[in-house]
């Protein structure tokens, strides 16, 4: 995790992360296959050539209530725990607050870079957070 942080940081000083201002997340309206869940934040690595990914992780679960903490104290603090691993892309974070559900998109190098993230200490984390038996995740 030490790791992570120290190459997050180094990222953030450098320039190389962009993270969507609240104005440009507004005009997403949401998923084609969740229209109730809103863009809510969105960060990436800005790179200067245009890389396709070709992994994409999805994790969805619920929370009691949405509140501050689950909308903004969470979604950044644990920025540098995956933002700062190798194979990282972006992360799109949506929310229905109507459910309480959220969704993450993430986008990765490689299968493998989600497989090492989603497989450590995220989903143990992400399940610790959830309601129970609403955390779920899949590889594309």
């Amino acid at each position: 995790m030490i790791r992570e942080l120290f190459r997050y940081l180094c990222l953030l000083f450098r320039g190389k992360i962009a993270i969507l201002k609240k104005e440009e997340v507004s005009n997403f309206i949401g998923l084609k296959d969740e229209p109730t869940f809103c863009l809510f934040r969105e960060v990436r690595l800005r790179t200067k050539q245009n890389i396709q990914s070709s992994a994409e992780l999805r994790v969805s679960f619920s929370v009691k209530k949405m509140d501050f903490v689950q909308k903004v104290v969470i979604p950044v603090l644990s920025q540098p725990f995956y933002m700062g691993l190798p194979g990282f892309y972006s992360k799109q974070f949506f929310l229905d607050k109507e459910t309480c559900s959220a969704i993450g998109l993430y986008k990765w190098e490689s299968k493998e870079a989600a497989e090492n993230y989603i497989n450590g200490y995220a989903s143990k984390f992400m399940e610790l957070i959830s309601l129970p038996g609403t955390f779920k995740y899949k590889i594309y």
